[in-house]
C-alpha cells in the first residue's frame, strides 16, 4: 500500500547519492516553501561541493546554505547548532518546525537504523513521537521513508560526533 505524504508532490531524485544530500535537501524544502526564479535543473549540481571525491568533504549545512543565499538573495535559511546534551531541545526544534508546515533537514547516523554511514534527510512527518524522514525517492518518484522515534533521535545526538544541527528555510522574499 502507498502512503501519501503531504509534501510529496515536491519530492525529486537526488543527482549524487554519494555525495549530494545536502543540496538534495535543500532543493526539496525550496520545492515546498514555493521558492521561485531558481534553477531546479542544476540546482543539486550547483550546490553540490563534494562532487570531486578527490577532496575533503565540504558539504555542510552552513556551506551550502551560504551558497545558495548568495546566489539568492531572497531566500533566507537558517541553520541551528545544538550542544551534544541538547538532543531533546533538537528534537522539540524539529517537531514545532513540523507542526508550523515548515520541512527539516536533519543529519542522521543511520547504524541504528541498521545501515552503514550518515544521510542527511528531510523529516517530512511527525507523529505518535516517531519522525519520518524522506531517505530517498525512486526513479518512480515514490517515497523511500525512515522513521526514526524520538528517544533514538536524542540518544544518536547525544551518542555520535556530528549531525547535530537542523537546517530549515527561514523565509523567502516574494518579487525580488
Amino acid at each position: 500500500m502507498d502512503q501519501t505524504f503531504r509534501w510529496q508532490s515536491h519530492f525529486v531524485l537526488q543527482n549524487r547519492p554519494d555525495s549530494g544530500c545536502i543540496p538534495w535537501g535543500f532543493e526539496i524544502l525550496l520545492r515546498i516553501e514555493g521558492a521561485s526564479d531558481i534553477d531546479f535543473g542544476e540546482f543539486q549540481n550547483r550546490f553540490d561541493f563534494d562532487k570531486e571525491h578527490n577532496r575533503q568533504p565540504r558539504n555542510n549545512f552552513r556551506s551550502v546554505s551560504d551558497a545558495i543565499m548568495l546566489h539568492y538573495p531572497h531566500i533566507l535559511i537558517s541553520v541551528m547548532d545544538f550542544p551534544i546534551d541538547y538532543g531533546k531541545e533538537k528534537a522539540e526544534r524539529i517537531e514545532a518546525l513540523v507542526c508550523q508546515g515548515k520541512p527539516v533537514l536533519v543529519s542522521i547516523p543511520l547504524k541504528p537504523l541498521g545501515y552503514p554511514g550518515w544521510h542527511v534527510m528531510p523529516v517530512i512527518e511527525f507523529y505518535n513521537d516517531d519522525y519520518l524522514m524522506l531517505h530517498s525517492v525512486s526513479s518512480l518518484g515514490r517515497p523511500q521513508v525512515l522513521t526514526i522515534t524520538k528517544d533514538d533521535l536524542i540518544n544518536a545526538h547525544a551518542s555520535y560526533q556530528g549531525g547535530h544541527d537542523i537546517a530549515y528555510v527561514e523565509s523567502i522574499t516574494l518579487g525580488v
